[in-house]
């Protein structure tokens, strides 16, 4: 199947061809007509109704001694502040033709060019018919519950936990925008709402629009500044997965993410004045914790400290099994993991009181797997040792921009906080960064080879790492192994 888009042909000269005209689509498919017993093949025409001025179109060629203007989707993107409509009008009849072969496909049944044009102007809504719209809500509640039937099935279309909650919370924003306006979002109104769904979330952070709670759902704090310029960000790019998915199901999705940056807003960086410090850390490690609960934080941050893994590597470590490297006189266990993230490979050295933490709980590490419950953990041992002093926090928000306040580190501290203390830690020790990044999951630009799984390279970094701590660190209760 393939598909052309053209301008008609036109009697007026290349140059005086100035205005808007009519773009129309002619799609190949192998139709087959028969007349008096001899059998071709048509091709099925059909307009877009869009319209471009043909300079923002294509470029003039002639053919057969006609001259016209042809297709050239460089040109198109290159006058994208003209050419916006048309890009979603091929966007929408791309996937609207993808959508009527899966039909007929799925019905093992070959169409005539009649018989694919009733269908597809069905799912193009131009002609009158039963075509089915589908709430985003519902259509979300739905893959929220395939997804968790999967976990941990190694199917190929499994996600991992922090990817359903993100789901989820894009879940919960609709369904609260569902509830603050008298129109429901679905994949059809999708473009006409795509804003103000950003600005009712927003409102109701604040605290400015008020709807009501689920049973069992919890009041969410209100926040003076609104939502999170990176939680809406995170949202698009769920919502982008999912307008992607309901398109190869067929729905018709009025809104596309195709060659639409604008639809997406800019990362912004929020600082955090706060690592776990070696101070911090050894108050932590000290420290006796009342609950199991909290005795899973104390756990967590020291072994997330000591190994310089991010959560998705320190749960990557569970099962996996300590193993040791003894040659020429040089010994020290070490666990070997694979990013998923970034890909590398990677043997990290276990200081003393991280590998007591893996054998104490029987080889297998004991800590939370969701992130917003460990980091609740988190916070309350903070509380409990008593570390809350002020750092600033500078954060960024949808309609506020940049706000700095003052923060107490048992309220901002997180699983995010250990990652970047075990570099500074081991500089202030005498380790020198590029050292302690070998064995902090390096990117392949930071290991110096683009070969992310030798396992030669892997030990080499190891030992770079024990040979620079063994010779720069003695005496100290953390950083021994």
């Amino acid at each position: 199947m393939k598909i052309r888009y053209f301008l008609k042909p036109s009697a007026q000269p290349i140059e005086k061809r100035t205005s808007n005209e009519l773009v129309y689509a002619e799609v190949s498919n192998r139709f087959v007509v028969k007349t008096d017993g001899l059998t071709k093949y048509v091709k099925l025409q059909y307009s877009l109704d869009t319209y471009v001025k043909p300079k923002h179109f294509g470029t003039p060629q002639t053919k057969r001694g006609k001259t016209n203007f042809i297709f050239d989707a460089t040109i198109i993107n290159k006058h994208r502040q003209f050419t916006g409509d048309l890009m979603s009008a091929i966007d929408d009849f791309d996937a609207s033709v993808k959508a009527t072969v899966k039909y007929f496909r799925n019905a093992n049944f070959r169409p005539t060019r009649d018989q694919f044009k009733e269908r597809l102007e069905l799912i193009t809504e131009r002609k009158n018919g039963v075509l089915e719209d589908v709430s985003l809500a519902s259509y979300i509640a739905r893959r929220l519950e395939y997804y968790k039937s999967i976990i941990g099935t190694g199917m190929a279309d499994a996600k991992k936990e922090n990817t359903i909650e993100n789901l989820h919370s894009l879940y919960v924003a609709i369904r609260n925008y569902n509830k603050a306006r008298p129109v429901a979002i679905t994949f059809n109104n999708l473009k006409d709402l795509y804003s103000d769904l950003w600005d009712v979330t927003d409102s109701i952070v604040r605290g400015t629009i008020v709807v009501e709670l689920e049973d069992g759902e919890k009041k969410k704090p209100i926040n003076e500044h609104g939502i999170a310029t990176n939680t809406i960000i995170n949202y698009q790019h769920e919502l982008r997965q999912i307008c992607y998915d309901a398109v190869k199901e067929g729905i018709k999705v009025s809104l596309s993410y195709e060659n639409n940056k604008k639809l997406i807003l800019r990362t912004q960086k929020s600082s955090r004045q706060y690592d776990v410090n070696f101070h911090d850390l050894l108050k932590i490690y000290r420290h006796n914790p009342t609950t199991e609960r909290l005795q899973k934080a104390k756990d967590y941050i020291v072994f997330s400290s000591l190994t310089g893994m991010r959560m998705q590597s320190v749960l990557e470590v569970i099962g996996e099994p300590i193993q040791t490297y003894d040659k020429n006189g040089i010994k020290f266990d070490y666990v070997h993991t694979i990013q998923s993230k970034t890909g590398t490979s990677c043997f990290t050295p276990l200081f003393a009181p991280a590998k007591e933490i893996i054998l104490r709980n029987g080889g297998v590490l004991n800590f939370s797997v969701n992130n917003a419950t460990i980091n609740k953990q988190i916070k309350d041992l903070y509380v409990e040792i008593g570390i809350t002093y002020h750092v600033p926090v500078t954060r960024h928000y949808y309609k506020d921009g940049a706000v700095t306040s003052h923060e107490s580190v048992a309220k901002i501290a997180s699983s995010h906080a250990t990652r970047k203390g075990f570099v500074t830690n081991l500089f202030e020790l005498g380790i020198d960064t590029s050292t302690s990044k070998l064995v902090a999951h390096p990117d392949s630009k930071d290991s110096g080879t683009t070969d992310s799984y030798n396992m030669t390279t892997d030990i080499v970094r190891a030992l770079r790492f024990f040979d620079a701590v063994s010779k720069n660190i003695t005496e100290n209760e953390l950083y021994k192994f």
